[in-house]
């Protein structure tokens, strides 16, 4: 009672009640706000709200540069996931308008047993329903005329921002980030834009940009010409960002200047030598040249050249990632590669059957041309050295823009880059070096042979194991199935060893082995080919 006195003479006075300060709803703090916009930025949810929320951040603190930097992020993420909605939307009603005719073509098909698709099963029809915005999962129900203003409206937007946060700027470092944010934004943008007709800045296309990939750059256009220049300058503002330059390197790749591109990304790694996916990366666009200059036999000097930088790039590959088998084994089939072996005169001893007299002939031939024995045994010696080590890895290269344009660069999810077909030239090398096995055999060096043959079959058992690398979006192992594939080519081959061992018996059970675990094998291959394929939107 006495306290309740108290309380209404306290009110009678007038005198203020300090109440706790938890009672008191906190008006949001300028960091608050631009934490919780980047935040939506780098999840890839609501950029509407992103943008709105830096705007304010903006009114109550003009002075702090990062708000504008990422105030155009949100702008551009937005515009790029509208695009990229419109123009999912505009391929399906293309698609739905072409089924009928796909259908009866599939139809009358079913009729003719020579029909090349006779027994394929019936086309899908294209899904109906509507098509959303990624970033907040509403439906798009504005017509493609009027995505098309909002999207310019919203490039416009970020460009506004973009040069606020270019004239606050107050060092290099910081005006060579905001050229960096800038060129990726307007990349973002051209990517999305495409489909819609429309130039990086929302404005109707040139013709001339179709002929490009969908993350290809066109420098002779005002937008590649920009974009690669805003690149150039952010690697002259701060020269020792390895960022800066990989990111000039992918924007030259993606123009077609393959040796611009292979001059940045190497200056990258000057900067920044650990880096085993970008190793990878340079060591593919290698192994392109390679087989363009074999395919022209008038390049030997060219041939040399691209061979010497594989072979780099690789090992250097290996020594930044010294735990991994996988570089290794790579560098076992390049070995192969540059004493010109390849599997074609091996090929009759890798089968279950016996060999003619002639084939064998000739096997024997190509195993005493030139440093061949050398080059496999060093071969052998680096798929062993791979087997020993703890893991077995496959790195992939992916684009690397700003955090905060991650999510908007990959709305449509990005395939690995520097990532070549590696089963093939895995294939061809457990062919190689089985069948020079089998020679190596019946020469009556068996303990060689099988020691080759079993090194293969090890290879196959860690990439069927290994494990992608961590920079890719799948938790599948994308050479899983290669993998399972050596281990049944690795019991090919210790038949074949044992075969011209004179060993028949032994042959006969490892044949046996070969054809059941084969057989399981392509029972797996093709349960996966006879699922139902997955729908469109699934890839959306």
């Amino acid at each position: 009672m006495r306290c309740f006195l108290l309380l209404l003479t306290l009110l009678a006075t007038g005198i203020p009640l300090a109440l706790p300060a938890a009672a008191v709803p906190a008006k949001p703090a300028e960091e608050s706000l631009y934490t919780n916009a980047t935040r939506l930025l780098i999840k890839g949810r609501r950029f509407d709200q992103a943008s709105q929320l830096l705007e304010i951040a903006r009114k109550r603190d003009p002075a702090d540069p990062r708000i504008p930097l990422a105030l155009g992020c949100a702008y551009a993420s937005r515009a790029a996931s509208f695009s990229y909605a419109a123009g999912f939307r505009r391929n399906l009603v293309e698609m739905r308008s072409e089924y009928p005719a796909a259908f009866e073509k599939w139809k009358t098909a079913q009729d003719d047993p020579k029909s090349k698709g006779y027994g394929e099963p019936a086309p899908r029809p294209p899904p109906l329903g509507p098509i959303w915005t990624k970033d907040d999962n509403r439906p798009l129900k504005m017509a493609d005329q009027e995505v098309n203003e909002r999207v310019r409206q919203l490039a416009r937007n970020a460009g506004s921002a973009w040069d606020v946060a270019e004239k606050m700027a107050r060092t290099d470092v910081e005006r060579a980030e905001v050229r960096l944010t800038r060129a990726w934004g307007l990349w973002t943008l051209a990517v999305y834009n495409r489909s819609l007709g429309l130039d990086a800045w929302g404005e109707k296309a040139d013709p001339a940009v179709d002929r490009f990939a969908l993350r290809g750059l066109n420098p002779a256009l005002p937008y590649g010409k920009t974009i690669l220049a805003a690149f150039t300058e952010a690697t002259k503002l701060a020269p020792n960002n390895a960022d800066h330059w990989r990111s000039l390197g992918d924007a030259r790749k993606a123009a077609e200047d393959h040796d611009g591109a292979e001059a940045a990304l190497l200056r990258s790694l000057e900067v920044l030598p650990r880096q085993p996916a970008l190793w990878y990366r340079l060591y593919e666009q290698a192994a392109e040249r390679m087989r363009e200059h074999r395919e022209n036999p008038g390049t030997p000097d060219r041939l040399r050249d691209s061979e010497g930088k594989a072979f780099e790039y690789l090992e250097n590959a290996a020594r930044y990632d010294p735990s991994n088998a996988f570089p290794r084994y790579l560098l076992a089939g390049l070995t192969l590669k540059r004493a010109k072996l390849d599997s074609s005169p091996f090929l009759p001893l890798t089968r279950t059957t016996a060999p003619t007299q002639a084939q064998q002939d000739i096997a024997v031939a190509a195993s005493k041309r030139g440093a061949a024995r050398q080059a496999v045994q060093e071969a052998v010696a680096l798929i062993e050295q791979g087997n020993s080590l703890p893991t077995c890895t496959l790195r992939v290269y992916r684009h690397a823009p700003p955090p905060l344009l991650v999510a908007a660069w990959n709305l449509n999810r990005e395939n690995p880059l520097g990532q070549g077909d590696y089963s093939a030239s895995l294939r061809e090398m457990t062919r190689t070096v089985g069948g020079f096995a089998v020679v190596q055999a019946g020469e009556g060096d068996t303990i060689e042979g099988e020691r080759s043959a079993r090194a293969l079959q090890d290879m196959g058992q860690r990439i069927a194991g290994g494990p992608v690398s961590a920079a890719s979006e799948s938790t599948e192992n994308p050479l899983m199935f290669t993998g399972e594939a050596l281990i049944g080519m690795g019991y090919q081959m210790l038949s074949g060893v044992r075969r011209a061992a004179g060993d028949a018996e032994g042959a006969a059970a490892l044949r046996e082995t070969y054809e059941a675990y084969n057989e399981a094998f392509l029972r797996r291959l093709q349960a996966i080919l006879d699922a139902p394929p997955p729908s469109l939107l699934d890839s959306y």
